[in-house]
């Protein structure tokens, strides 16, 4: 037996050991429960954090706008119209006072917490709860944002002030949302401010490649003019969306004021057998139409180049060759499609039929008279764009907008607007990676000799004449 009383304070090697075991679990056991205490502190410090960032982003975007509390206590900002926005004070430096600005009155008021309350009615059970809820129909995410980011002036400002105060009061920021909940929160915030979604007043119903992108474009430049979610609706042409009802309808129209005009556009209507006495039955009965021609056979050779390219899209072995075919190949494809060796040409086929003017206007003039429709000839709207737009203000009661001014040509694009500086073109429905077909005399003969007799009657039917109707 070893003593080794100055080392251990115990008179054995192995009372030793056991007391130099006990230490280091001891040790042990105080760093594990440093190293749970220290990553608790993380996560709680990283979920504050997170939070703290979307109000920290949102009091960035306030103060951007120029809505700090301490401007809007001191009376700096001028904002019109009927909101009320409202500022904690956590989050703008101001220990004892909560800013709330009421627009409609024009007057700033500083509240301190315990007064609160008084304009808590609408505004913080809007802001706290909505995000447990949503909306049908949504456009989808990319389709509201797109919205928002087309908006202009007082209404863009007002929504971007809405979008920052929504916020501050959620730990989810508005761009975080699902598309069911952005849809519905956006919803409220346009009702707030008093826009809501209501059925169209006017609808361009046709006729495809016919300058239809391009005339709603133009109009959509209107302050006016409230264009639908989207470039086409396809409601009434279309039975799976059609069987939803007019919430889906309400859903996909723009946001306007009782002062504006709702619009949508769907070509397709124009050949849908059953959408004017579907139009007839579910919307206001003093609608209006916009009617977009051209010549027949340019719009079914257009078709066909729009068709093929979408066709196209995906298959990039047959895309490679269809970029090499000349255009009088892509001409020879077109009439091997659409005309017989015969001479006969194919007339139920869309591409070809939907040329036939006067057979799909009869079948509208069944449900609404000749003076609900503006034809718009897509030649005149290239060429005389600013008299085409004139035209189209006063079919629709419009105020007076467009000045010859904003009329710009691009050698790229074609007919542009110049508004407040910025040059504004239409987009191209058709991508053009391929060449656009080039009919032969023969071809073009058979085709013209096939559409004259539908364009005079289509001429009688609308009381106008066009120069491609004699060709």
């Amino acid at each position: 037996m070893i003593t080794l009383d100055y080392n251990c304070g115990w008179p054995t090697i192995k009372s030793c050991t056991m007391s130099f075991i006990s230490t280091l679990k001891t040790v042990i056991a105080f760093l594990m429960l440093t190293v749970l205490t220290f990553s608790a502190f993380v996560l709680l410090s990283s979920t504050r954090f997170s939070s703290m960032s979307s109000k920290s982003a949102a009091l960035t975007n306030i103060r951007r706008l120029g809505l700090h509390s301490s401007n809007l206590h001191r009376g700096n900002v001028s904002l019109q119209e009927d909101d009320i926005v409202e500022f904690h004070s956590n989050f703008a430096g101001i220990p004892n006072y909560t800013s709330t600005v009421n627009i409609q009155t024009n007057k700033y008021v500083n509240l301190r917490k315990e007064e609160t309350k008084v304009v808590e009615n609408v505004q913080n059970s809007f802001f706290k709860n909505i995000t447990t809820k949503y909306r049908r129909f949504s456009p989808g995410k990319m389709r509201i944002s797109t919205y928002i980011k087309n908006m202009k002036g007082e209404l863009k400002r007002k929504v971007d002030i809405m979008i920052a105060n929504y916020d501050l009061y959620n730990d989810t920021p508005f761009s975080s949302l699902s598309s069911g909940q952005m849809w519905y929160v956006f919803t409220h915030i346009m009702k707030n401010i008093g826009y809501k979604q209501r059925l169209p007043k006017v609808i361009n119903i046709g006729v495809k490649k016919s300058g239809t992108t391009a005339l709603g474009f133009f109009i959509g430049q209107h302050p006016q003019i409230s264009h639908s979610f989207g470039n086409e609706v396809h409601f009434f042409d279309k039975h799976d969306r059609f069987k939803f009802g007019l919430s889906y309808y309400y859903a996909r129209m723009g946001f306007s004021t009782e002062y504006q005009i709702p619009f949508e556009k769907t070509p397709k209507y124009f050949i849908t057998k059953n959408a004017p006495k579907m139009i007839f039955n579910n919307l206001p009965k003093d609608i209006k139409f916009l009617l977009c021609v051209r010549d027949p056979v340019k719009r079914a050779v257009s078709e066909y180049h729009h068709d093929t390219e979408l066709m196209l899209r995906h298959k990039k072995q047959d895309l490679q060759e269809a970029k090499k075919r000349t255009p009088e190949e892509q001409g020879k494809l077109f009439k091997e499609n659409y005309i017989s060796p015969e001479g006969t040409v194919y007339k139920n086929k869309t591409v070809i039929s939907t040329s036939i003017y006067s057979v799909h206007f009869k079948n509208w003039l069944k449900k609404f008279p000749r003076d609900r429709f503006l034809i718009v000839d897509l030649d005149n709207l290239a060429v005389n764009t600013f008299t085409e737009l004139k035209r189209i203000e006063k079919f629709l009661g419009l105020e007076t907008f467009f000045t010859r001014s904003m009329m710009y040509k691009s050698r790229m694009r074609g007919s542009c607007l110049k508004i407040n500086g910025a040059i504004k073109c239409p987009a191209r429905s058709t991508p053009g990676f391929t060449n656009k077909a080039n009919l032969d005399s023969n071809a073009s003969k058979i085709l013209y000799d096939f559409y004259r007799p539908y364009n005079k009657e289509f001429s009688k039917l609308i009381d106008e004449q066009f120069d491609w109707m004699d060709l």
